[in-house]
């Protein structure tokens, strides 16, 4: 330490008390809890489908009146094509007289307000909220106290073995009792189902693994480290055949959120026999309708750290982790 330095250090045992510091340090710890719930409950809400009876106008209210136009020749257009969708290339061919910054900003507010959905599995496709349904799942949350109700988990029920000793008849009894038991359960609408689109790190019931989701976080952003400035194609095939192009984005985009990650996009000058030799790129920030393989990703200066911080519950069990293919 410099002779300069030490005598500073004084100093700030004057200006700055105990009480403030455990302040200042709670205040921090605070933000990050609530900046992880936040980006938690974005992940979830995500993945749910929202159904829509009746009409969608209230659905519009953020959209401008040129945006809106837009917006309803979006949509119709999606509902045309039906379950199976339409990729970037074919939005673009199809509102090729839109300039491209306002289609992704109308594109990106229909996502938002889950009018559109992105699915897919090798490439990003955009559905209409009425056919979204197609590519999730129907389930339910389940909680654990209505876990133990269940009878077929309920260890306070007969095992196996004294059943297959009972006599048939007995057994005969038991099963017509069980099936009434289950429509009975069945005609009860305790649960309030719902559509998921599934992800590796969004299970079954529609909650969201931690431990999965950062490990996955935690491998895609070493990647990028290790590699700045590659596209996002060439990410998604480096986690080939264990996550699909898609998941991969999506993780991508998580990244995004959490500012661990930037992607931009280089604009080539048209070249052509009499043009100038220069070496100028324009960079501008990507947008929703560009192609994966112009999008290029990498990390900010601070991005294992801001990883740490949202998601140090979780990689404390991270090591544990198995992968479920497996």
């Amino acid at each position: 330490m410099l002779p300069h330095q030490e005598k500073d250090l004084p100093l700030l045992s004057i200006f700055i008390d105990d009480g403030e510091l455990k302040s200042s340090k709670k205040c921090q710890m605070t933000a990050t809890v609530t900046k992880k719930s936040s980006l938690e409950e974005m992940i979830i809400s995500k993945s749910r489908v929202k159904l829509m009876k009746g009409e969608i106008n209230d659905q519009f209210e953020e959209f401008t009146e040129e945006e809106l136009n837009v917006a309803c020749e979006v949509v119709a257009y999606l509902i045309s094509k039906e379950a199976v969708g339409a990729t970037k290339s074919e939005v673009l061919d199809e509102f090729c007289s839109i300039p491209k910054p306002e289609l992704a900003r109308v594109i990106l507010k229909l996502l938002r307000e889950k009018l559109i959905y992105k699915v897919g599995t090798v490439c990003v496709r955009y559905v209409s909220y009425k056919f979204a349904s197609k590519w999730a799942v129907l389930t339910y949350h389940l909680k654990r106290l209505d876990r133990e109700k269940l009878p077929s988990l309920n260890p306070e029920k007969g095992n196996q073995i004294s059943d297959i000793t009972e006599p048939p008849s007995k057994r005969k009894r038991l099963s017509k009792e069980a099936v009434e038991s289950e429509e009975k359960q069945k005609s009860t609408p305790s649960h309030d189902k719902f559509f998921v689109i599934l992800r590796p790190w969004i299970r079954v019931d529609g909650s969201l693994n931690r431990s999965g989701l950062s490990f996955m976080l935690l491998s895609v952003l070493s990647h990028v480290i290790d590699r700045p400035a590659t596209t996002m194609t060439e990410i998604a095939e480096n986690f080939l055949p264990s996550l699909a192009n898609i998941i991969t984005y999506d993780l991508i985009e998580i990244l995004e959120e959490m500012h661990c990650v930037t992607r931009y996009v280089v604009m080539k000058q048209p070249v052509s026999l009499f043009s100038k030799r220069s070496l100028i790129y324009e960079i501008r920030p990507a947008h929703e309708l560009d192609l994966e393989n112009e999008v290029r990703v990498e990390a900010t200066p601070e991005s294992a750290v801001k990883l740490a911080l949202l998601m140090h519950g979780s990689f404390s069990s991270h090591t544990n982790y198995k992968c479920p293919c497996h």
